[in-house]
Formats: C-alpha cells, structure tokens, sequence
C-alpha cells in the first residue's frame, strides 16, 4: 500500500509539474484515494483485496494512536515549514520539483520503513504497558 500511496503521491507532484493550473482536481483525487483506503480496510474483504491479515480491526491503546497521530502531525508541519518560504524559488529555478520532491519522499519512506515499524513496536508496547 505504500507503493500505491506513493504512486499517487508522484501523480499527484506530475499534475503540478505537467499542467499549468490543475485547479483542486490532483488534492481531490488523494483525498478520494486516501478515503477508499480508508474504507475498504475497514471491512474484512475489502482488508483481504488489500493484502491485510483478515484476523479482523484490532484494537490499538488510545495513547497509541494519539502518539502516532502526533508524529504524523509533526513530521507534516516540519515538511510544510521548511518547503512552504522556498516555493517561488524553486518554481523559478528548478524544472519539475513537485515531481522530484515526490520521488525523494518515496525513497525516503522505502528506506525508513525498518524504523517506522520498530517505533510503531515500540510505541505500542510503551502505551499498553501504561494503560493509557
């Protein structure tokens, strides 16, 4: 699924890359893609059409989730503060960057996937210990 999500991803940068003004149609897309995901994982079929274990939806400690939400929220404000000032720089100066920075996010999450699932691990087993 990540493959998937980062296929969409690099369409996505493509759109801004390839048309002069796609409008909200490419956000519009990965909102959809996102809440099909969303939805269909949900369901053990549709679990079991995405490849997941069809054991059913375990349920996961609130501090967990929170925790995981947290990080996610962080990592986005991160990625949105340090690209947000440099945008008319970079669609002055460098020819297709969406797409690039698009490509550089995929290998970024392909490397660190081992990390992302230790944390997850580790997040998991500090928030169930606790009861929080």
């Amino acid at each position: 699924m990540k493959i998937a999500f980062a296929l969409t991803g690099l369409a996505f940068g493509m759109c801004y890359d390839v048309f002069d003004n796609p409008g909200s149609a490419p956000v519009l897309v990965v909102a959809a893609v996102s809440w099909a995901h969303l939805l269909v994982s949900r369901t053990p079929r549709g679990a079991a059409l995405l490849g997941y274990h069809t054991t059913g939806v375990r349920n996961r400690p609130p501090g967990y989730i929170l925790g995981v939400l947290c990080v996610v929220a962080l990592v986005m404000a991160i990625g949105y503060f340090s690209v947000a000032p440099h945008t008319a720089y970079l669609d002055d100066h460098v020819p297709y960057w969406h797409t690039m920075g698009m490509l550089l996010l995929m290998v970024v999450t392909i490397a660190l996937a081992p990390l992302e699932s230790r944390f997850r691990a580790w997040l998991f087993k500090l928030t169930s210990k606790r009861g929080v």
